[in-house]
């Protein structure tokens, strides 16, 4: 048997499982464990099988780490955190300090020890940002509110995890008693010269950016470089990959070493996933754990973000759908785990297999089991407090949805039309609402109480400039004997026209419109080229959006 065998039957292996999940709308990472799995569980039934050494698997799975969390540090965007709301902040925290505590309560009282079970505590606390960015991509929700909110959330928790696995990298296989306090700030200094070098490093590169090839073999020498020295030092050689990352993250040439690794990057973490796969056991003892902590993570993680939002006072139906977004651990858990502790590493994999699969499958239907469960959650929410409704007007015009294009509708009617009302969910815009003056009604336009507040059938027109199926299709099916006309937002003709068909009045396509709004005002100032003011007046505009935080 060579590594050249095992690489191959792993991967010809790893792909017919990813090909058979692909038709089940699962994402693949979920195959890679299962093909492991699966190969350790022929492999003790056939013990003379040798086209499979967890060996071998482990030591391509270390170099997919490796990648991984270079790639990580490569992107990290401090700027990116600058622009994170207060609520994205408070619950980012909020949520990993409370699931981090529970988690840790539960491990103490299943008889893991201390260290076991703080770590264990907190790599339950993070969830996937690869799974959800691709659920989300799916669903065409990544710039819905629940999407944006789900992935600030998942951003923060990146950076927890980040911070934590540098900081326990300076006590990797030690315990307190044997940590060398000079040792440790000798180390600390090596890496702080290596940022200080790469200044000069990314320079370089700069001067090379017309040879790929070469940006790349000194990108990833300088990756081997900090390895080293974690491997001499005994410093963690997942934070030193995640250092390695950072020291180049401001290079004029990132996206082009970006571009280099992210192909390798996939290719090696299949071997870590199928690794971990292979270290799940049957055993009954790692069984029940891994069904406690599946369970906390899949019902308790879940209630603890849906209360952190009801408080904030997000509507129930965004609340419970950013809390699904939770629902699985992360790629970091596990890393987290493998790093530091590796005794618990078949626990994690099977709470991994567990929660990979049903969050998958519970966020791709959330709007089925939100109608199963929203009696419960109506009657177990947070109450909020009164907004200015819309139950005593009539012959009023109403507007789903203050985001870009409804901002731009409800100044384009208020002073002709002031008999106006908007319906939003987002706290942040209820804000400008009021400071505009502006008579709203907070909630969700699929919720009933909110409907009922707004005097609907007494209305002149309603718009919504939300485009997504699920709140169109509900508007249409609900008003089709009512005389309202509804004009409704499409992102595609081919919604559009299902729309008209079922009764929509107009719908709205914002590209189709802007095209054309763009064609009008290109063929106004042909003749007007010289006219500086014209770009003045649009960035005086566009500054004026940014400082009323409607982006």
């Amino acid at each position: 048997m060579t590594l050249l065998t095992v690489f191959v039957f792993t991967v010809f292996i790893s792909s017919i499982f990813a090909l058979l999940f692909y038709f089940i709308q699962i994402p693949s990472l979920i195959s890679y464990i299962f093909a492991g799995f699966t190969l350790s569980s022929v492999k003790f039934l056939i013990p003379t099988l040798h086209f499979f050494s967890t060996d071998y698997i482990r030591v391509l799975g270390e170099l997919g780490i490796i990648f991984l969390l270079f790639l990580v540090g490569l992107r990290l965007d401090f700027n990116k955190f600058k622009e994170f709301s207060r609520e994205v902040i408070y619950l980012g925290l909020g949520q990993v300090i409370l699931t981090s505590f529970l988690g840790i309560i539960i491990g103490i009282f299943l008889g893991i020890d201390l260290f076991n079970a703080v770590i264990l505590g907190i790599a339950l606390s993070f969830s996937s940002t690869i799974i959800i960015t691709k659920i989300l991509s799916d669903k065409n929700d990544l710039d819905t509110l629940y999407g944006r909110l789900s992935l600030g959330m998942l951003l923060i928790q990146d950076l927890i995890v980040i911070i934590l696995l540098i900081l326990l990298g300076l006590f990797y296989g030690k315990n307190l008693k044997e940590v060398n306090f000079f040792d440790t700030i000798f180390t600390l200094s090596l890496f702080i010269l290596l940022f200080l070098i790469a200044k000069i490093v990314s320079g370089f590169f700069f001067k090379i950016k017309n040879n790929p090839e070469l940006i790349f073999l000194l990108s990833l020498s300088w990756l081997l470089l900090f390895i080293s020295i974690a491997k001499i030092k005994n410093f963690s050689i997942e934070a030193a990959a995640i250092l390695a990352g950072i020291s180049l993250s401001q290079s004029y040439v990132l996206i082009e070493i970006t571009k280099k690794f992210n192909p390798i990057k996939d290719l090696f973490l299949i071997f870590f996933f199928v690794y971990l796969g292979s270290k799940i056991s049957m055993d009954y003892k790692i069984l029940l754990f891994a069904l406690i902590y599946s369970i906390f993570k899949l019902i308790t993680n879940p209630l603890i973000v849906f209360y952190i939002l009801n408080l904030m006072k997000y509507p129930t139906r965004l609340a419970f759908n950013t809390s699904l977004t939770t629902t699985q651990i992360s790629e970091f858990s596990l890393i987290l785990i493998q790093a530091f502790s590796q005794e618990y590493i078949a626990l994690i994999g099977m709470v991994g297999m567990i929660t990979f699969l049903l969050s998958s499958l519970m966020i791709y239907n959330n709007q089925k089991i939100y109608n199963l469960v929203k009696k419960f959650l109506k009657f177990i929410e947070i109450k909020k407090t009164e907004e200015k409704e819309g139950e005593e007007l009539e012959n009023h015009i109403i507007i789903v949805g203050f985001h870009r294009i409804g901002y731009i509708i409800v100044h384009k009617l208020i002073k002709k039309y002031p008999n106006l009302l908007v319906i939003d969910f987002d706290p942040q815009t209820i804000k400008l609402l009021e400071k505009e003056n502006i008579r709203y009604v907070f909630g969700d336009i699929m919720d009933e109480e909110v409907l009922n507040k707004t005097n609907v059938l007494k209305a002149k027109l309603l718009i919504s400039t939300i485009p997504h199926d699920e709140e169109n299709l509900f508007l249409l099916e609900k008003f089709k004997d009512a005389k309202i006309p509804i004009i409704l937002t499409a992102t595609n003709a081919f919604d559009a026209i299902n729309y008209y068909k079922l009764g929509a009045f107009y719908v709205i396509i914002p590209h189709f419109l802007g095209g054309e709004k763009a064609g009008e005002f290109i063929t106004e100032i042909l003749d007007n080229l010289e006219n500086k003011e014209i770009a003045e007046e649009h960035q005086n505009y566009l500054e004026n959006k940014i400082r009323l935080e409607h982006l």
